[in-house]
């Protein structure tokens, strides 16, 4: 569901001694309200006008919202993006309860001397969502311990994952039950107060301010970050955190081997994608025109970020700029993967003339590289394989990517493949038939003759001329792999049956650690990167945090095969 919703404490003595007084202005005393909200007065002549002006649902309505707005200036509330108990039904599976009925009170008796002036407002006070700026489930403080153990019953039989979603509804009922308050629920009323009044704006508990209770462990460093960050345009590539923006257009570079980690370089371009050279340059993919069609990205070639591009290298394809927006170094040869097109109709590969400007007929995009001042397909690739994406009658982005083993020589991935130079032509030298993970592509070493990647966002491992190895076939949303301490991988996961942020994972005697969000101070960042140099694991979301990693490698072992303890 779309809605900001928010879960309040609400002291029935103040509603019953100070609210209604003030509402059926028989008491002058300013409330909290009054002291929080500038336009105070405003809102209680509208809410007592619609007592006797207005349709008695709707009076009662707004009676509710004022109420609720009243509590939030002095008593805590909990803010949950798309979930009360009124949504609880509608939430994905593994998360949907049916709330019963019988536990949503009607507020009317907080109310009694206005229902007595006003009694055909009787019977019309809300108990459940209707519409945006509503109040939903009512729970009276003489209750609330009956319904907070009703609601850890079901809790508690879900998976540790889903669990941990519950823990703002858990707080604020566990709150109201030690305080002996009663629980309300509303949408879109209390957001607004949050930092825009006077007042204390810790009143309002969400994770994207940093102040829920129940921290596990509390023992992240922090750095405040000192550029713009996006989470969901970055990468960490060789130590570098890089994060690109449209607003602004920007593109960031944080070293993270240094503790705090420092922005070193900033580009005024939006490159979503960039590569690294062994010997230092950078490929990045800057978006030509935000304001064009069709959009188009181009690779520019850096020998210094602090510099101008030492090239522009725009792909044209008879006659016509592809957009390339991925690629990186075959040696010192620059390499790029060309665009899917979204209108590519399985089995007749048709352009889609507004994305193209063109219409023709023509297999899978290959890949080509930079030889003698233009771009040629690179030799000894096959045509890609034509699948069937989730999107109907659309083609399935091929698997590609690049792998640089130990030793330094770099493996191309193609249509879930890898391929090495072999004199003049590509060789097929590593037979994997990766799925596609609908992410970018993400590996590491393994030995000196292989990596570690994903299939299907399941851990594999596969050496030269050798058949793929599965890992962990119960971890199945691994959406990040990299290095980590003491011969181990670090797993960044999305949603998972754990709850864990990630794993670090040791494949040589099959154990794991869970590294969980509460690690982080509960933080859910989109990368967990290991550095050696600092001796942490450092993650961002809106701040840097690190973790010592002698902290990570105190924590419980387990074993892969049956998640049984290591003694």
């Amino acid at each position: 569901m779309g809605y900001d919703c928010t879960l309040h404490l609400i002291s029935e003595k103040a509603i019953r001694e100070e609210f209604v007084p003030r509402l059926l202005r028989r008491s002058h005393t300013p409330t909290m309200l009054d002291r929080v909200i500038p336009d105070a007065d405003e809102l209680w002549d509208t809410v007592h006008e619609s007592l006797t002006e207005s349709d008695p649902d709707e009076a009662a309505s707004l009676l509710c919202q004022l109420a609720v707005k009243f509590s939030a200036c002095s008593l805590q509330h909990q803010y949950q993006r798309g979930f009360a108990l009124c949504l609880w039904e509608d939430q994905g599976d593994g998360l949907a309860v049916d709330f019963p009925s019988e536990y949503a009170f009607s507020p009317e008796p907080m109310f009694a001397e206005v229902v007595k002036e006003f009694p055909h407002l009787h019977g019309r006070f809300p108990t459940w969502f209707t519409e945006n700026y509503s109040t939903g489930v009512f729970i009276p403080a003489e209750r609330v311990p009956e319904v907070l153990a009703w609601v850890e019953s079901k809790i508690a039989t879900m998976k540790k994952g889903n669990r941990r979603h519950f823990k703002g509804l858990l707080g604020i009922l566990r709150a109201a039950a030690d305080q002996r308050l009663a629980y309300w629920e509303a949408t879109d009323l209390a957001v607004p107060i949050a930092g825009a009044f006077a007042g204390d704006p810790d009143l309002m508990i969400a994770k994207h301010l940093g102040n829920e209770p129940g921290v596990k462990y509390r023992l992240a460093e922090e750095a405040p970050l000192s550029a713009n960050f996006r989470s969901l345009g970055c990468e960490v590539i060789d130590g570098w955190l890089v994060s690109s923006d449209y607003n602004p257009v920007q593109t960031n570079f944080w070293d993270l081997n240094t503790w705090p980690p420092s922005v070193m370089h900033t580009r005024h371009e939006y490159a979503p994608n960039v590569a690294h050279a062994l010997d230092g340059r950078w490929l990045l993919f800057f978006l030509t025109d935000p304001a064009a069609r069709p959009v188009r990205f181009r690779p520019h070639l850096f020998r210094h970020l602090d510099n101008e591009p030492e090239q522009l290298l725009p792909v044209i394809v008879n006659g016509i700029e592809m957009s390339v927006r991925a690629g990186g170094f075959v040696g010192d040869r620059i390499l790029v993967f060309q665009e899917q097109y979204p209108g590519a109709n399985v089995g007749k590969l048709l352009l889609d003339p507004l994305w193209w400007e063109c219409k023709s007929w023509i297999p899978l995009p290959g890949l080509r590289w930079w030889k003698r001042k233009g771009w040629r397909p690179v030799p000894g690739l096959p045509h890609g394989t034509v699948t069937a994406s989730a999107s109907p009658h659309l083609a399935e982005d091929p698997v590609t990517g690049l792998v640089t083993l130990s030793d330094g020589s770099t493996v191309v991935i193609w249509d879930g493949n890898g391929y090495e130079l072999r004199g003049t032509r590509f060789k097929k030298t590593f037979s994997m038939q990766a799925k596609s993970s609908c992410i970018e592509w993400t590996s590491m070493p393994a030995g000196a003759d292989g990596f570690y990647y994903l299939s299907e966002r399941k851990l594999f491992e596969v050496h030269r001329n050798a058949n793929p190895i599965a890992h962990t076939s119960t971890w199945t949303n691994i959406m990040l792999i990299s290095a980590g301490p003491a011969g181990g991988i670090v797993l960044k996961e999305g949603e998972n049956d754990d709850g864990d942020l990630g794993k670090l994972y040791f494949p040589a005697d099959g154990t794991f650690i869970h590294i969980e969000h509460e690690l982080f101070d509960d933080d859910s960042p989109p990368f967990i990167y290991w550095s050696k140099t600092t001796d942490r694991f450092v993650v961002c979301s809106e701040k840097f945090r690190a973790v010592s990693t002698a902290t990570v490698l105190s924590l419980q072992r387990y074993r892969v095969s049956d998640g049984k303890k290591v003694k």
